[in-house]
């Protein structure tokens, strides 16, 4: 699949929406809820090494400088309190 000259790779899994913050992560929700982040994301390897699973359940996701936040299925909104392992470069 080829869009706008960009070739476009696939890195596996089925998610109904993904969310790319200004560090480096990457964030997703299947159509379950189920919350998953992408490991091994660095500037020598862009497309990271595998998916995994986060404990919860959401309907979406955002990634920011500030952290993850998310939006539940009964709309209440979420901040994750894991550790972040990537560094924000936007400040």
């Amino acid at each position: 699949m080829t869009t706008i000259g960009i070739r476009w790779r696939n890195v596996g899994g089925r998610l109904k929406r993904i969310e790319s913050g200004p560090n480096g992560a990457v964030w997703g929700v299947d159509k379950k809820g189920k919350i998953f982040t992408r490991a091994g994301v660095s500037r020598r390897n862009p497309l990271g090494s595998r998916w995994v699973h986060i404990n919860g359940q959401l309907s979406s996701v955002t990634v920011g400088c500030t952290g993850v936040f998310g939006v539940s299925r009964n709309n209440v909104v979420w901040k994750y309190g894991g550790k972040l392992k990537q560094s924000c470069i936007c400040k």
